[in-house]
């Protein structure tokens, strides 16, 4: 019994060292279109990604996340009308 918990102690690692890195990643991302959002909506999805856990921060890419658009769309569109 003793043996299986230890051999489970580097695979709870790794999954926390995973879900860290995934909210991180997240809230940077989050931090990052912040110029583009409301700051009640920044507040709450920085509330979702750290309080919801990995789920939060999965929603946020799903849900949450700001879809800009890129010069080189811009440009093709402008060049077409």
């Amino acid at each position: 019994m003793m043996n299986v918990s230890l051999l489970m102690i580097p695979l709870i690692i790794v999954l926390v060292l995973l879900q860290l890195g995934l909210q991180i990643f997240a809230t940077i991302d989050l931090v990052k279109s912040q110029p583009y959002r409301d700051q009640t909506e920044f507040i709450v999805w920085i509330l979702v990604i750290w309080l919801i856990s990995t789920i939060g921060a999965i929603l946020y890419f799903i849900v949450g996340r700001v879809k800009h658009e890129t010069v080189t769309d811009a440009r093709t569109q402008s060049d077409w009308s």
